[in-house]
């Protein structure tokens, strides 16, 4: 038993050792409370060992006596209190076996201690080793007590971080969040709250989209996965407010990480927006307005930063904006000018200029002055001062047309000044009380008048009664009337004849304050429409009344204090052929003289007309059958005695009665027309044929080749007719037709026909007009009529050449073919001044030579042989 005691005490004193050792490792934890170290028992059964009552440190202290035991592997087993529950070291359990059966065996005394020894010195062996690594694993845990006060001393800070940053998150003046991997809420913390008006326990678990408006859902699951790829996104969305109300929210987020970089959650920043965003565009619609505004001003504005210099004074202003306006008077575009000072663009002149203007501006005045700015060709009205924040406005207007207009205005004014100082008319100006106030203008010398005249008088006061008419339009103008009206006033024998207008004047207040009128000499004027109101009635070269008032007349005088009435309708025979033979002047010459006797035998008749170009009528009031049979022979008789271009002249006269207003008064001057063509039918062929005979007489008597000429063609023609065996109707109408086919040259001024040399052109040409003329002549008398178209084609050709209508062959009448042979064979024959005359042969052979070209063949050859008895 007393080796039992011995072993035992033994073992206990091994047991205390290491249990020592592993005590004051333990004890290194300040959290850990020892109980019951009785070493009175066995280790396994006496050690109660570390209650932790730090929850925390477990796993430290775990830790470290994990590493213990694996460094000093032959420490006894100790038991670790975790969690109430018991651990213990197998080894130990075996080694307390082996000693146990020692105990137990039947070895004596000496043997049982002599194994006890041997163990004892194994175990005093292993004591000095154990006791060397006791001694080392003091060393390694006081460093492992170093450590972990440094661990404690980082967690308390992190703890402190840990709280700092906690109360951060929970009072942050923004809006935090976090989201899982799906977007569901795992924190928020309070100014979330207040900005979305959901606590924690409604939103926490739940998707962040239910929050977002429905039109942003699929916006919001698109930039989620944008962002959840890129780790981090800056958005906005729309998202409705607990109490339903719509939130700009604006979002700036971070994807979170664990070791193995898996996304665990993100961690997000939110901004309320909406408020912001109203601010904006509010500010943004004000600048707009105030942009339009400016744009839309109708004056230009230039807005400059001014530069300083070292002592704080400008020296230069540099272009910030210009308005549109601006652009359109000066044509300057804003990106010419933004960025540029004014000495970059303006002439060093004018930035003197403005310089002189820039200290009144620099105190705070407003300066207004008018230039010319030669760049752009304009005046302009500039207004400058300075805006709050030191920028120089300048607000421009074109006054390029108010500056040209003063200009003209003082010119007017000086113009008018001498206009009213050197004016033929008479200006003048009254008061309310209708007396001058001032008359001026050089028409008061026309009157004899002068300005004194007028001073402080009436109109009635200066021209007596003739002034009344003018004191009332006097009266009409100071009421407000624009007057207008005409004056005579006689002088030295001479009525002068004025015409007036007379206005209001008015104040700035549009009340009439007196009168301004203007007196013009129409004397001219008048004379001219008066002249034009009597060609308006009569015929402009007669002078008699013409067919619109004799129409007029005859209506107005349809009355039964006229009746009975005459109607005489006159009619000028043969003007036709004064008007082609010896032309128009000749014809009108022809009408002035029957007027004459119209006007000199009618002169108490009240109405005398010419109704047409050769038709005269006449009323007669009060009238009988006989006075008017007498009237007209008396003036057929008179006209006889007239004579124009060596032609006896005739008139024609028919007339009749308008009785009462039931007569048709149409009819009536029908009546008339009819008995005087009746007349003229009658008399008139006879004056026809006796003015051909008379043209031709003229002619010839004028011109002694013409009657050669005429007579020798003449003569010519009746040859080659008997030559043609014709009848003596024809020879008798050939012999005419060549004695007349030149009766058109009557027409042809002296100066071509006496010419002795060469035509011109433009002579030949008028010379060709002689066919025309004769044809027109020649049918105007029956008796003349068929020679007619002989003429007009004597000068055509065989072959198409001639003229006036370019006729060829059997196309050209047989006579004009048979005068054309005769012509130009007499002309080849006779003296003229400007040719020599050929011999009958030479004429002959021309003749010849000329057939099929200028003459029928036929005729040609037949004129040769037969009438000039030449061999062909």
């Amino acid at each position: 038993m007393g080796t039992k005691r011995i072993g035992l005490a033994y073992t206990d004193y091994l047991n205390k050792i290491a249990f020592d050792h592993v005590a004051e490792v333990v004890s290194s934890f300040a959290d850990i409370i020892w109980l019951d170290l009785d070493f009175s028992g066995s280790f396994d059964h006496q050690l109660d060992l570390l209650m932790l009552h730090n929850e925390d440190k477990k796993h430290s202290i775990s830790e470290s006596l994990k590493r213990l035991k694996l460094k000093y592997q032959t420490l006894p087993p100790i038991v670790l209190v975790q969690n109430n529950q018991s651990a213990s070291h197998t080894d130990f359990d075996l080694f307390n076996g082996e000693i146990q059966a020692i105990l137990n065996s039947d070895l004596s005394l000496e043997d049982i201690t002599e194994v006890f020894i041997d163990i004892a010195s194994d175990q005093m062996i292993q004591s000095m080793t154990l006791k060397r690594q006791i001694e080392q694993m003091n060393l390694d845990i006081s460093e492992l007590k170093m450590n972990l006060d440094k661990c404690l001393q980082s967690e308390n800070e992190i703890n402190q971080t840990k709280r700092f940053y906690q109360e951060l998150f929970e009072r942050a003046p923004m809006g935090y969040q976090s989201l899982d991997e799906h977007g569901n809420f795992l924190e928020v913390n309070q100014k979330w709250t207040e900005i979305f008006g959901y606590t924690r326990e409604e939103v926490l678990g739940k998707n962040f989209s239910s929050i977002i408006i429905p039109e942003y859902h699929d916006q919001y699951h698109d930039r989620f996965q944008t962002f959840k790829s890129r780790g981090k996104m800056n958005s906005e969305f729309k998202i409705l407010s607990k109490d339903q109300e719509v939130l700009d929210i604006k979002f700036e987020g971070q994807i979170m990480h664990d070791d193995l970089s898996n996304q665990i959650k993100t961690l997000c920043i939110l901004e309320n927006a909406t408020e912001m965003n109203k601010v904006k565009e509010a500010v943004r619609y004000n600048e707009e307005r105030y942009q339009t505004l400016v744009n839309q001003m109708p004056l230009g504005l230039a807005v400059y930063e001014a530069l300083l210099d070292d002592a704080g004074k400008p020296y230069d202003y540099r272009t910030v904006s210009l308005n549109r306006s601006y652009e359109r008077i000066t044509g300057i575009k804003p990106n010419d000018r933004v960025n540029k000072t004014l000495r970059e663009v303006f002439p060093p002149d004018i930035c003197d200029m403005l310089q002189a203007y820039e200290a009144s501006v620099l105190n705070g005045n407003s300066v207004k002055f008018e230039f010319y700015f030669p760049n752009i060709k304009k005046y302009l009205d500039v207004s400058a001062y300075y805006t709050s924040d030191k920028q120089l406005a300048v607000v421009i207007a074109d006054a390029t047309e108010r500056v040209e207009l003063n200009h003209k205005l003082i010119l007017e004014k000086q113009r008018l000044s001498r206009v009213v100082q050197s004016t033929a008319d008479i200006i003048f100006e009254i008061g309310m009380d209708k007396r001058f106030i001032s008359v001026y203008g050089k028409g008061l010398k026309k009157i004899h008048h002068v300005s004194s005249d007028y001073q402080g008088k009436t109109v009635i006061e200066v021209f007596g009664k003739d002034g009344k008419e003018r004191d009332l339009a006097y009266t009409q103008a100071l009421h407000g009337h624009n007057v207008s009206y005409q004056w005579n006033y006689l002088t030295s024998g001479q009525t002068l004849y004025f015409e007036s207008t007379i206005a209001p004047i008015y104040d700035e207040e549009n009340r009439i304050v007196g009168a301004v009128g203007i007196a013009r000499d129409i004397t001219e004027q008048k004379k001219v429409q008066d002249e034009i109101e009597f060609m308006s009635k009569h015929d402009y070269l007669t002078e008699l009344y013409n067919r619109r008032y004799f129409e007029q007349k005859l209506k107005a005088m349809n009355t039964s204090d006229h009746y009975p009435m005459g109607i005489m309708i006159l009619d000028l025979n043969g003007l036709k052929i004064y008007n082609d033979a010896y032309g128009h002047e000749i014809g009108d010459q022809a009408l002035l003289n029957v007027s004459k006797v119209l006007k000199r035998m009618l002169k108490n008749q009240e109405v005398i007309a010419r109704i047409g170009g050769d038709e005269f009528a006449v009323l007669f009031p009060r009238t009988t059958t006989e006075a008017l049979y007498e009237i007209k022979h008396r003036l057929i008789d008179e006209v006889s005695k007239l004579r124009t271009g060596n032609i006896e002249m005739s008139i024609a006269i028919g007339y009749d009665l308008l009785t009462s207003q039931k007569t048709n008064i149409t009819e009536v001057q029908k009546n008339a027309e009819n008995y005087m063509y009746r007349h003229k039918l009658a008399d008139g062929m006879s004056t026809r044929n006796h003015a051909i005979q008379a043209i031709l007489q003229t002619l010839t008597d004028k011109y002694e080749e013409e009657k050669i000429h005429s007579q020798r063609v003449s003569t010519f023609c009746v040859a080659l007719g008997r030559a043609l065996d014709l009848n003596q109707d024809s020879l008798k109408e050939l012999e005419l037709s060549g004695l007349y086919h030149d009766i058109g040259k009557i027409s042809i001024p002296d100066a071509i026909l006496d010419k002795p040399g060469k035509l011109t052109n433009e002579e030949y040409d008028i010379i060709k007009t002689h066919t025309e003329v004769g044809y027109n002549i020649l049918r105007a008398a029956d008796a003349y009529s068929n020679l007619a178209e002989n003429a007009l084609y004597h000068h055509e050709r065989w072959d198409g050449k001639g003229y006036p209508r370019g006729l060829a062959g059997l196309e050209i009448p047989l006579f004009s073919r048979v005068i054309n042979v005769c012509d130009s064979f007499e002309a080849m024959t006779a003296n003229r001044p400007y040719k020599k005359k050929m011999t009958t042969e030479e004429a002959g052979k021309e003749i010849m030579r000329c057939s099929g070209t200028q003459f029928d063949p036929t005729l040609a050859k037949l004129f040769v042989s037969k009438v000039l008895n030449l061999k062909i």
